[in-house]
């Protein structure tokens, strides 16, 4: 579900008790038994608001010499989100993954609020009575959505090209083969990465899916190399195989 704060920034004291009233009605529509994600945007402008420098916040349980501008940006929003999660916990709905970014609003006076189910797997610790679920609680804090998404991006694609050369591009060098492995049109480079990326991608995203992508990649390798090897290279591959005790069913 999302809610807009109408008149409300980020340094409104009353931000807690705003949310509150804003969902109460809603308090039926969510399963006590599921787990959310609440994500927290403002306008991104207001990261050059002087208010970010004189919001009075709880000390830190550490001391600091000095607090640069930039850590007080920090403990802000990391207040603030701490008050909005807290108005879940309060009225029993869990979520384990918290979020307060700076975002292109519509307007510097609201705060919009995002409450989504977390679809993650869950994982669980303990038998019979005293199986529970295995919580890891996150906050995140984002002060700019759009370069944030820009730097991820970027280092997404750094390691996609990266993980293209290491399985396909370098160990084959045959765009015809390359095409062939990832069951497409003969093209050039850039579609090849961008096929790669799209059907490969998760690899880096989700480890029991990754490690079936990528024995599913492996398998996919290994054929068409093997459809085009002579019979003493077929035979060398299969030996190679064999000994590396590598599982896959070649396509003679």
């Amino acid at each position: 579900m999302e809610y807009i704060l109408p008149n409300t920034d980020i340094f409104d004291e009353q931000i807690a008790i705003k949310f509150n009233e804003i969902i109460n009605p809603d308090m039926d529509s969510y399963d006590k038994e599921k787990i959310y994600e609440l994500t927290v945007s403002f306008h991104v402008n207001l990261l050059k608001d002087l208010r970010m420098e004189t919001f009075p916040v709880p000390e830190p349980p550490y001391k600091r010499k000095k607090v640069s501008r930039e850590e007080k940006i920090g403990d802000v929003l990391r207040f603030q989100l701490k008050r909005l999660g807290e108005v879940l916990d309060e009225n029993g709905i869990e979520s384990d993954s918290k979020t307060i970014q700076g975002d292109d609003l519509e307007a510097e006076d609201i705060i919009k609020i995002e409450i989504n189910e977390d679809l993650r797997e869950q994982k669980y610790i303990g038998k019979g009575k005293n199986r529970r679920r295995d919580r890891v609680k996150s906050s995140w804090i984002i002060e700019n959505r759009r370069e944030h998404q820009k730097r991820v991006s970027k280092a997404y694609s750094e390691i996609i090209n990266r993980l293209y050369r290491k399985y396909l591009k370098d160990p084959i060098r045959n765009n015809k083969m390359i095409s062939e492995i990832l069951e497409i049109e003969e093209t050039d480079e850039i579609k090849l990465i961008n096929s790669f990326a799209k059907q490969y991608g998760i690899l880096l995203l989700d480890d029991k899916k990754g490690t079936e992508l990528f024995n599913q990649l492996r398998t996919r390798v290994f054929n068409v190399l093997y459809k085009y090897f002579d019979e003493e290279e077929k035979a060398e591959l299969r030996e190679i195989l064999k000994k590396e005790n590598i599982q896959i069913q070649l396509n003679d």
